[in-house]
């Protein structure tokens, strides 16, 4: 049985885009994709994802907001202890405010957003992969 995958990004094409590339991965099963980070952390309880694909910034709840409720409900057991967490950032410098705060709310991984500074779709298909491997 493969691995079930929550995406959340307010942009429908980006989501889209990221549904497509996830869905290349052999061991994907499931896919939902998902609008912003309140949907992202209610997704999380009931869909049940291996794996958390999220965007820093959305409407109504950003996604470092959204990855510190998904981390303290996985403590109590309400979302899968064992899923990770992929944060996707426009702007990925090392030293950047979202990158290390992601890493210090626990994010498993931290990727450039696919049309991040040079607007184009565009990301690191292999480390997603291997990112989505490893959960398998």
């Amino acid at each position: 049985m493969g691995i079930k995958v929550l995406i959340a990004d307010d942009n429908a094409m980006m989501l889209g885009f990221l549904e497509k590339l996830v869905k290349k991965a052999p061991n994907v099963d499931t896919i939902l994709g998902v609008k912003n980070g309140k949907e992202a952390v209610d997704q999380a309880q009931t869909f049940t994802p291996d794996m958390i694909l999220m965007d820093v910034e959305m409407p109504e709840m950003d996604g470092l907001t959204a990855l510190k409720e998904i981390k303290s409900l996985q403590k109590t057991g309400k979302v899968n202890p064992k899923a990770k967490v992929i944060i996707l950032s426009g702007t990925m410098h090392e030293n950047d405010t979202n990158v290390r705060k992601a890493k210090f709310l626990g994010a498993s991984y931290v990727f450039p957003k696919p049309g991040g500074g040079d607007r184009s779709f565009s990301i690191d298909a292999a480390a997603l992969m291997k990112a989505l491997q490893d959960v398998g």
